[in-house]
């Protein structure tokens, strides 16, 4: 008896999660309110798009569906943090050529993700993305984003993944990230693994900085039940909206648009697009 209902709650949890990765990704709605935001900046609309995965089992639709949507949220930015492969350039071109078409009158940005390194050389895919297919890649970079004389700082570190690998040119550096940032101006940081969020804020109170709010992604929510336990324990912030009170900084970890691994996920709604809307305090 024990069996049967082990084998049924086996093919039960299966069967939902390949639900839950196979319909229309949920749109989060989060409104950040930020300290000294200028004016300009109020009702400024981000869409935050994290753990793509395209690879085996996300093809071309899937990735044409997520651009769709996120198009559909009219953002003026655009951000994509991390995890947008599993594979080589030539067998991935085909399946992320919607990436083009993502539009933001005020920019497609991209910061790298751990999965980013494990196939290609990740300086060929910053190439490839940049130039094939319009993000702006920051990689311990930034960008002014200038709105009626006014300005919001926009910035990406490297993956975390990087302190421990040996690839020249990279590793997560937050004083090189926010290096073209005026002090004091109002500043998003992507910063893909939760735990690189941490480092972020470490470092910005030895630099005395302002980050106002942090983009985080990669634990996918546990993704499955099993591993959950996992995700939880060996992450500083798991899944959602967190406030880091020393430096008045926000956090906010997307479980993710897809899945790595098997095509599985607890539950519809942790497929999303997190559709930011900015507020001043």
């Amino acid at each position: 008896m024990h069996t049967i209902v082990a084998l049924l709650l086996a093919i039960f949890f299966t069967l939902e999660g390949l639900y839950s990765t196979s319909v229309k990704p949920t749109i989060k709605n989060l409104h950040i309110k930020i300290n000294s935001l200028p004016p300009e900046f109020e009702d400024f609309r981000i869409a935050m798009v994290s753990d793509i995965h395209a690879g085996p089992s996300v093809g071309k639709h899937r990735v044409f569906e997520i651009v769709e949507t996120v198009n559909s949220l009219n953002p003026d930015a655009i951000a994509i943090v991390g995890d947008f492969v599993d594979g080589y350039i030539k067998n991935m071109a085909n399946r992320i050529e919607p990436f083009k078409h993502f539009h933001a009158p005020y920019g497609v940005y991209g910061a790298l993700g751990n999965h980013d390194y494990f196939f290609e050389p990740v300086d060929n895919w910053i190439t490839y993305f940049s130039e094939k297919l319009g993000i702006k890649m920051l990689v311990n970079d930034a960008v002014l984003l200038k709105k009626d004389g006014k300005e919001l700082c926009f910035v990406g570190t490297d993956d975390l993944l990087a302190d421990f690998l040996n690839v020249r040119g990279h590793i997560l550096d937050v004083e090189q990230a926010l290096s073209q940032c005026p002090v004091n101006i109002s500043t998003i940081v992507m910063a893909h693994q939760p735990n690189g969020a941490a480092k972020v804020l470490r470092e910005i109170t030895r630099l005395n900085r302002r980050v106002d709010l942090i983009l985080s992604g990669h634990t996918h929510a546990g993704q499955m039940f099993i591993t959950l336990p996992f995700g939880y324990l060996f992450n500083i912030y798991f899944f959602g909206h967190y406030f880091y009170a020393p430096t008045d900084t926000q956090i906010y970890v997307s479980s993710g648009i897809n899945y790595w691994g098997p095509p599985l996920k607890m539950f519809p709604s942790l497929c999303e697009i997190v559709n930011i809307r900015l507020l001043k305090a």
